[in-house]
């Protein structure tokens, strides 16, 4: 199964207060604010803020699948590096939230 995430730009927002250092991006740059997706592996830049995201890994994925009913809709995890102005942090981003 390809793992892909979209993060949402409130996301996005959070992992900037938390970051670290620069990495290269192997994906176009990103404006800040703007929505984008990430497969396990890849990276992105943030144009002008010294930022970049790298998804890292599912950490956990409890949501229910297509065509069966759940009591609980579930959540998924996701690791992701956050590279800012010289440092790296690790950020486990949960949605929903």
């Amino acid at each position: 199964m390809k793992a892909c995430l979209a993060f949402v730009p409130v996301a996005l927002a959070l992992v900037a207060w938390t970051a670290g250092c620069a990495a290269a991006a192997n994906g176009p740059d990103t404006r800040l604010g703007q929505e984008f997706s990430l497969s396990v592996g890849q990276s992105r830049r943030i144009q002008g803020e010294e930022l970049t995201v790298k998804f890292l890994e599912v950490a956990s994925d409890s949501r229910c699948p297509s065509k069966v009913t759940c009591i609980w809709a579930g959540e998924v995890k996701a690791l992701v590096d956050v590279a800012h102005s010289g440092s790296v942090n690790q950020v486990v981003l949960t949605q929903p939230v």
